[in-house]
């Protein structure tokens, strides 16, 4: 499933987004950001079919659980924080390299 055939819903579908997010909220969740729940569908549809219809979408979009927004939103800051952490690494070892080059001058 290409993200471009769900993205074109993307303004059909905010109301059931709003929903959700109202929905999370009233659990105690906090504001959820919209972007954040069509994003969690969108890769909850890649196991559908290639050409999904409005009311699949919409359907994803309210089966989310708060269980599965946590899990994403865990899983999304472990795969930043990973990425920072190699990032680090790789700015720490060129400024050693810069130390090292600098030292033996």
């Amino acid at each position: 499933m290409d993200d471009a055939n769900v993205e074109r819903f993307r303004e059909d579908v905010e109301p059931a987004l709003e929903s959700k997010a109202a929905e999370f909220l009233q659990l105690g969740y906090g504001r959820i950001a919209h972007d954040e729940l069509f994003d969690l569908a969108k890769r909850k549809l890649k196991k559908e079919q290639a050409y999904p219809r409005l009311h699949t979408i919409v359907r994803v979009i309210l089966s989310i659980r708060p269980n599965d927004y946590m899990n994403n939103v865990t899983k999304m800051s472990l795969v930043e924080g990973a990425r920072m952490d190699q990032d680090g690494r790789e700015e720490l070892g060129d400024l050693f390299q810069e130390v090292l080059d600098h030292s033996s001058d």
